[in-house]
């Protein structure tokens, strides 16, 4: 579950009513990371709560967020029932209606930043285990920096065809390497597919604003 500890941190942060909880005397300025550790102990780590994941099957990553909202609304209702105005804080705000959808994008966004650092490491040690650290440059090369082929010739030798059988292969790697990071308990091929179909929409809709937004 570390995979979703900063993109937890980050929504934490992002939504407006959690500074309530964060300034309370259990959690005494916590930045969020508090809170995301306590929720892994109360709430993940509990073979039930992922027994009601396996019932619902939606995106695991989706799923987390749902119940890190539900534990963060528990813990709301413990700091204003220890100020005795819960109610009267109901009557004049509802977590549930004042969600901003920038808090999911948020989470999101930073979920996805996090897979492929992760995904990125794991390929860099798999292409230098075998010896092919001069693949892992030229993947990073012409899928970060959007090198040509003749820029990579240095790297990997030969054709055009050549480079790109090499980069096909670090690419099938990186693949495998983002199907076990965003992997759980109990996921099934299935499970991870909607994961990545998912994640992909997430990719497309950020790379929609920016072609909407050319100045920003």
């Amino acid at each position: 579950m570390t995979l979703y500890y900063e993109p937890l941190v980050a929504y934490v942060r992002k939504i407006p009513w959690t500074v309530e909880i964060r300034r309370s005397p259990e959690y005494d300025g916590d930045d969020g990371g508090g809170l995301v550790r306590a929720f892994f102990v109360d709430r993940i780590g509990r073979d039930e709560v992922l027994l009601a994941w396996s019932r619902d099957r939606c995106p695991f990553r989706h799923w987390v967020r749902r119940v890190m909202r539900n534990f963060l609304l528990a813990k709301l209702a413990e700091v204003q029932q220890a100020k005795r105005n819960f109610s009267k804080f109901l009557s004049q705000q509802s977590p549930e209606e004042s969600e901003d959808p920038s808090v999911d994008a948020a989470f999101d966004r930073e979920f996805l930043r996090v897979v492929v650092r992760v995904a990125s490491e794991r390929t860099e040690q798999r292409l230098r285990a075998r010896n092919r650290s001069e693949v892992w440059e030229a993947f990073r090369e012409r899928y970060c920096r959007g090198r040509s082929y003749d820029e990579l010739a240095h790297l990997i030798p030969g054709t055009h065809g050549t480079q790109a059988g090499a980069l096909a292969r670090a690419a099938w790697t990186f693949a495998m390497a983002v199907r076990e990071a965003i992997s759980w308990p109990g996921a099934s091929e299935d499970d991870i597919d909607r994961e990545l179909q998912s994640l992909l929409r997430v990719v497309l809709r950020a790379k929609f604003r920016r072609k909407d937004r050319p100045n920003e």
